[in-house]
């Protein structure tokens, strides 16, 4: 063997890469040595699947038709548990494990030192899946990211108490928790403990109407909170004001990061809350039953007075239902309707994203509604102009509909794609939400393509020749390595593809 192997930093560069392609290898180096033998237990043991390891490592603890069970649990010679459970940094409990009534009875309800994890960072509990006597198995006072499905069915008294005390020790006891997120329903004492962990700089909470008003509006002065993550779509403006009263404490001093779905008054709300110059992503998918531009405008002047200089990253989504008169084969008579009782959904107008020009940091844009924006085949230059630092842009898809009202009609026009191809650069992703063809593409222009698209995606393809397609595809985006489509079937997509992958394969 050679000494450099029996350096501690080395043999742990190589456990690394060891861990995630040949974990069985690694298995062997325990054994191998004793220079290997904690090295290699400690990335064996640093993330668990299950807290099964750990109870089979119990003195008098052994698995008997599909139960834990315990013959003499003796407290006093926790040794080997303690050895290995010391090394555990995160861990899983997402199975339904069975404790016989022998053993439940001396598991811990509540944190104890005798049968601890001490350097748990990270822990992820499924409560509709796990047995509630280990719900604090997966506690210590070292934890800084906690996530847990709470489900969305009524909890038993028993494990809703269980949960509740968890998350109230989580409060009093983790000073280093940095990350909370909850999904399914939640208690309101769970909701009281949620509001008051000020120390938290990361929160996600899909809670679903189980959400109270009250805890979105502390968690909007956590001094140190940087990401959020909230399902708020029951929750209205009024919620939110009767809630912040007259305090004139500073909200969202510090926030990064927002991913909220909510009714489009309150996504405004919300981002007035917000302090300027300081949102970096910003992910809003609106609760709204259909779509209004007057909603989006609103949104988009309010992104652009709070975040113009510093947003980076920022996606849009509404996805509805087209309401049953639209889905008819037959064109719909405007005349034959009586007002107020149906309204066709249109799409988001181009005029509407104008409002995000000033947004100069902008690197990537996702626009994901059901209905694409209109118009935007011809604006592409202007947005490109508007965001010189894109690298991602999409546009989104066309309808998934056979309906007459929404033919995927609109083209890449010849001036956009030659604009795409000598003016993008710092452009890598492409998605849009149009037809790609022959007539598309712009004539031969002797000036040297500038762009480094990687990937492009299209709602259709349709040529003619598709070799002579795809060749000219290449010109225009020499760097394109997946052109990809909705409704890639056709023959075209196979040899255009082919064409792209044959000539990356024999460039030099």
């Amino acid at each position: 063997m050679h000494q450099a192997l029996l350096i501690d930093e080395i043999f742990r560069e190589i456990a690394s890469f060891t861990l995630e392609y040949d974990r069985k290898s690694l298995i062997c180096a325990a054994r191998t040595c004793r220079a290997w033998k904690d090295p290699a237990l400690d990335f064996i043991w640093e993330r668990l699947p299950s807290v099964e390891p750990l109870l089979v490592l119990l003195p008098g603890v052994s698995l008997s038709n599909g139960e834990y069970i315990c013959n003499n649990l003796n407290s006093s010679n926790l040794d080997t548990f303690n050895s290995y459970a010391g090394r555990v940094k995160h861990i899983r409990n997402t199975q339904n494990i069975k404790l016989h009534s022998n053993l439940a009875s001396i598991m811990p309800c509540s944190y104890s030192q005798h049968l601890s994890i001490p350097n748990l960072l990270t822990s992820y509990i499924s409560i509709p899946r796990c047995n509630k006597r280990l719900i604090h198995f997966n506690f210590s006072a070292s934890l800084q990211c906690v996530d847990m499905d709470l489900g969305f069915k009524a909890q038993r008294f028993d494990v809703e108490e269980s949960i509740a005390k968890y998350m109230e020790q989580l409060k009093d006891e983790c000073h280093q928790l940095r990350h909370i997120g909850l999904r399914g329903t939640a208690s309101p004492r769970i909701n009281d403990t949620i509001a008051t962990m000020s120390n938290l700089e990361s929160v996600s909470l899909r809670l679903g109407n189980s959400l109270l008003p009250g805890t979105l509006a502390r968690i909007a002065m956590f001094p140190s909170l940087q990401e959020l993550e909230v399902h708020a779509g029951h929750i209205q403006c009024n919620d939110i004001d009767e809630t912040l009263g007259k305090e004139s404490s500073l909200t969202f001093p510090s926030l990064r990061k927002l991913h909220i779905r909510a009714k489009s008054s309150v996504v405004e709300k919300i981002t007035e809350m917000v302090q300027p110059d300081t949102l970096q992503h910003f992910h809003i998918e609106l609760d709204d039953p259909a779509p209004s531009d007057s909603h989006w405008d609103v949104i988009f002047e309010s992104i652009s007075m709070k975040a113009a200089t510093s947003l980076r990253h920022l996606a849009l989504e509404h996805q509805f239902e087209f309401p049953e008169q639209s889905l008819s084969t037959q064109a719909v008579d405007p005349s034959s309707i009586a007002p107020g009782v149906y309204t066709p959904p249109s799409s988001m107008q181009f005029d509407s994203l104008k409002k995000l020009r000033g947004l100069s940091q902008l690197r990537h844009f996702r626009c994901d509604l059901t209905l694409p924006p209109t118009s935007c085949e011809q604006g592409l230059p202007s947005l490109l102009a508007w965001w010189p630092l894109l690298s991602h842009l999409n546009l989104g898809s066309a309808p998934d509909t056979d309906d007459n009202q929404y033919p995927v009609t609109a083209k890449l026009t010849p001036a956009s794609l030659s604009f795409l191809s000598k003016k993008s650069v710092n452009l890598e992703t492409l998605i849009l939400p149009f037809v790609l063809d022959d007539l598309s593409l712009p004539p031969t222009e002797e000036d040297r393509a500038q762009n480094r698209i990687l990937n492009m995606t299209v709602s259709r393809l349709e040529s003619v020749n598709a070799q002579q397609f795809a060749e000219r595809i290449h010109s225009l985006f020499p760097a394109l390595q997946n052109l990809e489509g909705a409704r890639d079937e056709s023959p075209t997509w196979a040899v255009v593809k082919k064409v792209l992958h044959d000539t990356h394969l024999s460039a030099p």
